[in-house]
């Protein structure tokens, strides 16, 4: 049901987090491939710092979706943001393989080198 995730959409931008992620859960329960719901509700729960449930919440919209390319960039994020350089760099990869022309995946990519490869070392 699209309205669930538009009224969890309404709810989020009015910082209703609690009413936002029912709604969201919502929608998913109805139809779980409403990719927008499905990472609507990751980037919730990677407020809430419940990462392991945001990232199947962004691969379940990937999975619904192929080249959704904002759960593409989460995801890619996600694992920036626990250190997993190899995964981020396989995301952002893919985001570009799916979506060339949507530069996001590409700066988020150059990050990757620019932050996570350093660290490692060659």
């Amino acid at each position: 049901m699209a309205s669930f995730a538009l009224a969890g959409q309404a709810h989020k931008a009015l910082g209703d987090d609690a009413t936002a992620e029912s709604l969201f859960r919502r929608a998913l329960a109805a139809d779980g491939k409403d990719a927008d719901a499905a990472n609507q509700l990751g980037l919730l729960l990677v407020r809430q710092n419940h990462l392991d449930e945001a990232r199947r919440c962004f691969e379940q919209a990937i999975a619904a979706q192929r080249d959704h390319v904002w759960a593409i960039n989460n995801l890619g994020v996600l694992y920036m943001q626990t250190q997993k350089v190899d995964d981020a760099v396989a995301a952002f990869r893919y985001g570009i393989a799916v979506a060339p022309d949507e530069e996001r995946s590409y700066l988020n990519l150059a990050r990757v080198y620019a932050r996570g490869r350093s660290r490692q070392g060659p």
